[in-house]
């Protein structure tokens, strides 16, 4: 699907306690693990997790976000790809 959307470098938004689960050491696998991580989401998503994954999407030059995981992860990643349409 990535590559019908030309999708070559997605940022991957999560939190820390999906890093060790096996859906993620999947999503590793089939990504080639070379996809930049993200997983400092709250519970609660803040301000700073959304802020901190946009200067992630910029510092790993992505083009895309994936979000893995729960809601929060979900609502993050939403945050993050609205943060970068409309920086100001």
């Amino acid at each position: 699907m990535l590559r019908d959307l030309k999708i070559r470098r997605p940022l991957i938004v999560t939190d820390a306690g999906v890093l060790t689960t096996e859906a993620f050491a999947r999503l590793q696998y089939i990504s080639g693990g070379k996809c930049p991580v993200y997983s400092e989401v709250h519970p609660n998503p803040t301000a700073e997790d959304v802020e901190g994954g946009a200067r992630a999407f910029r510092r790993g030059r992505c083009d895309a976000v994936i979000a893995f995981g729960g809601g929060s992860p979900l609502d993050a990643g939403k945050a993050i790809r609205l943060r970068l349409k409309r920086p100001s």
